[in-house]
């Protein structure tokens, strides 16, 4: 069950890696921004909620497998922060691009200059900024937490080191 937990993490970070940083980068080179943007935000979509149903199931193997509360700490981090990108900054994002307003674009304004408030550009340069700190980070802990995995097991003996126990 371990390596399979490992394979699903493993299917995640690779897609996140494509995504991201190879195919969001030649969509922007090859086409114009909104075209390209709309074909991103679709593949980041199947990404995130893949990432979400990926690492509940890493989960719920961690819960079952592991004695040490430490693995499934980090992979509740890691669903919070895929939930968060995927829940709430997603949709504002889409919001400000359609011209519409969202509740949460509050906060924006608490970072943003007040004389760029209601900038609709800024805004999205915002969360857009905020969601892609979220998805680096879950692409850094994703793979920190996938070398844990295929390194120690999730806490089982059999395939532990002595020193790790």
């Amino acid at each position: 069950m371990n390596r399979f937990a490992a394979l699903i993490a493993g299917s995640w970070l690779g897609m996140q890696i494509m995504a991201g940083y190879v195919a969001a980068p030649i969509l922007f080179k090859s086409l114009d921004r909104v075209p390209a943007g709309d074909i991103a935000g679709k593949l980041f979509t199947v990404v995130g909620y893949y990432g979400l149903a990926a690492w509940f199931l890493v989960y719920a193997v961690a819960r079952i497998q592991s004695r040490s509360k430490k693995p499934q700490r980090w992979i509740a981090l890691q669903i919070v922060l895929l939930g968060i990108n995927q829940l709430a900054v997603t949709p504002v994002i889409e919001t400000v691009k359609q011209g519409q307003h969202h509740p949460l674009l509050a906060i924006s304004n608490l970072f943003i200059s007040p004389s760029n408030q209601a900038d609709a550009l800024t805004e999205f340069a915002f969360w857009h900024g905020l969601s892609s700190l979220i998805y680096m980070a879950t692409s850094v802990l994703g793979l920190l937490l996938l070398s844990v995995f295929l390194r120690l097991g999730f806490g089982d003996k059999k395939t532990r080191s002595p020193e790790a126990i």
